[in-house]
């Protein structure tokens, strides 16, 4: 019986799994629609919300206007007295720091040629500050048949202007739908409250003792506080894998600005001299505005400024007191002065925006 040869044994080649695909796609604002590329089965969606915007601050009021000199007579023996100054204007307050904007992920199955809808919003508005309040008029000056005149109180600045618009960033298909919320805006400054206006000089008595001086205007008082703004909140969304959040943070409050001096009552007379005016009081410096929220921290670095709070916009500065006028009397005298005008407030910063939205795809 013949033998046949053995043939030699081939041994099998092994197999190679196919190399899934990695890579990925950052998003800044705009809207854009992603679809999964081919040999990709997992993916992970990171989304940073934009951050709210800072407010204005509030505007400084304006100064009272100062009082009028009085006015004597040929037979009053005693001269009058100088018109008080007016109240310096208080210092708004400044506007509220925006929030920062919340952080989402997911990380999902997907299937290859699957659409996904990005949304990213971008940076928002810049909100303005509050305009300065005029200074107030002075007060006419004293005559034979009337005293000096008490001036004008000075207009209270303008309140600060906030942001109202927030909009949602977002990745959704059919897997999964990761959101992120914008940070809260900040709420506007408060306005500085006017100064007090300055009284007028007493004119003389007859055959007695010189009017009194005018007393110098009250100061307005402090403006009210800037409110901060919210933090954005956590919201994964819909997540049919593994999904986290985390929340933005609060803005700071913006401090209220500080209170004008009072204007300085009017100057005695002294025997065949009048009373001089006095001088009004400085305005008030306007807060300072608060500071916006910091974002969260996250594995991924998003770029600078994404989803940061905006910071708010400083109050604005009180404006002087208007002087108040001299005294005087008929020739050879000096004629009496009226009251001099308060300087006006002076207008407030604009808040900043926040920091835009960002998402991140990886696979």
């Amino acid at each position: 019986m013949s033998v046949l040869p053995c043939s030699p044994a081939v041994a099998a080649s092994p197999v190679v799994p196919a190399a899934v695909p990695h890579g990925e796609q950052a998003f800044t604002p705009g809207i854009y629609t992603f679809v999964v590329p081919s040999g990709v089965t997992q993916m992970t969606i990171r989304v940073w919300g934009r951050g709210g915007a800072g407010a204005g601050g509030g505007g400084g009021g304006g100064g009272g206007g100062g009082g009028g000199g009085g006015y004597y007579a040929i037979l009053v023996t005693s001269p009058v007295m100088g018109g008080g100054g007016g109240a310096g204007g208080s210092g708004g307050s400044g506007g509220g720091g925006g929030g920062s904007g919340g952080y989402s992920e997911c990380t999902a199955t997907v299937a290859a040629g699957q659409t996904f809808r990005v949304l990213v919003p971008g940076s928002g508005r810049r909100s303005v500050g509050g305009g300065g309040g005029a200074g107030g008029g002075g007060g006419a000056a004293g005559t034979a048949f009337a005293s000096g005149q008490t001036g004008t109180a000075g207009a209270g600045g303008g309140g600060g202007g906030a942001d109202t618009f927030i909009t949602l960033a977002q990745v959704s298909g059919p897997s999964a739908r990761v959101t992120a919320r914008a940070g809260g805006n900040g709420s506007a400054g408060r306005p500085g409250p006017g100064g007090g206006a300055g009284q007028g000089g007493e004119n003389g008595k007859f055959g007695g003792s010189g009017g009194a001086g005018g007393s110098g205007g009250a100061s307005g008082g402090l403006s009210g506080v800037g409110g901060a703004g919210g933090g954005g909140r956590s919201d994964a969304g819909r997540c049919s894998g593994t999904g986290s959040a985390l929340p933005g943070s609060s803005g700071t409050t913006g401090p209220a600005g500080a209170a004008g001096a009072g204007g300085v009552t009017g100057g005695q007379g002294t025997a065949g001299r009048p009373g001089s005016g006095e001088l009004g009081g400085a305005g008030g410096a306007g807060g300072a505005g608060g500071a916006g929220g910091v974002p969260p921290t996250t594995t991924v670095t998003p770029p600078a400024g994404t989803g940061a709070g905006g910071s708010g916009g400083n109050g604005g500065t009180g404006g002087t007191g208007g002087q108040g006028g001299n005294g005087g009397g008929p020739n050879p005298n000096p004629s009496p002065q009226s009251g001099f005008t308060g300087a006006s407030g002076t207008g407030a910063q604009q808040g900043s925006p926040g920091g835009p939205a960002y998402a991140l795809i990886s696979w």
